[in-house]
């Protein structure tokens, strides 16, 4: 988490969300707020947040299936559900899901921003624990799985982010498929060879397009990362 924190808030009650925002824009945080799950997803996949604040109850996605995809595109920020389903079961469900914490409606405010801040700041001393790999001038994050160039970080998939960390391990040395393989998928066979082809496709042109970093094909080998 770097410089002010952004928080992606997902409330049908726009009365309720503006306030929230308003809140947390007096408090210093950068909200931004999307009034049905579609549109909160769609904002996760665009922009990484450092929390999310999410109501169970939407009128497309609910909140606790929303948790369950953002989770697949960044499995380390923090939720919040704040909800009025105040039922035991929901709150296991809640957590079960990957929530911090499960408030209910009702609440207090000043007691809402505290826990806020409670969580952002043991996220940010999680990220002490981040391992960084250099890829020449750029790097990559191997535990949110971000490629950080020079204005921008690029999410990445869990598996284009683990064939990039076997290949910068190898500090510049051609790695083989059969090693990228056994490295990733943790076996290999004619269909997963199949599915590295379109993982080698993809994080070739993001390079393209990102960095000066070139993801060179070893004929009949394997690749190597020029930097």
């Amino acid at each position: 988490m770097t410089g002010i924190p952004k928080i992606l808030i997902v409330e049908d009650d726009e009365n309720l969300s503006y306030l929230i925002g308003e809140h947390l824009s007096e408090n210093k945080f950068v909200p931004t707020i999307c009034n049905d799950g579609k549109k909160g997803l769609k904002k996760i996949k665009e922009e990484r947040f450092d929390l999310c604040i999410l109501d169970v109850v939407l009128p497309d996605i609910d909140g606790i299936q929303l948790a369950k995809e953002i989770k697949k595109i960044d499995a380390h920020v923090p939720i919040i559900f704040l909800t009025s389903r105040n039922l035991r079961s929901d709150k296991i469900l809640g957590y079960e899901v990957g929530a911090d914490d499960y408030i209910t409606k009702p609440f207090d405010v000043d007691i809402f921003l505290f826990k806020i801040k409670a969580i952002l700041n043991r996220s940010k001393a999680n990220e002490n624990d981040v391992e960084v790999l250099p890829i020449g001038e750029y790097k990559l994050d191997t535990v949110r799985r971000c490629l950080i160039t020079d204005n921008n970080s690029l999410k990445l998939s869990k598996t284009e982010s683990g064939i990039l960390v076997c290949l910068i391990k190898s500090k510049g040395n051609p790695v083989s498929r059969e090693d990228i393989m056994n490295d990733v998928w943790g076996k290999s066979d004619f269909f997963i060879s199949k599915s590295l082809d379109v993982y080698i496709t993809r994080i070739r042109k993001i390079l393209k397009e990102h960095t000066s970093v070139h993801l060179e094909t070893i004929h009949s080998f394997g690749y190597s990362l020029n930097v």
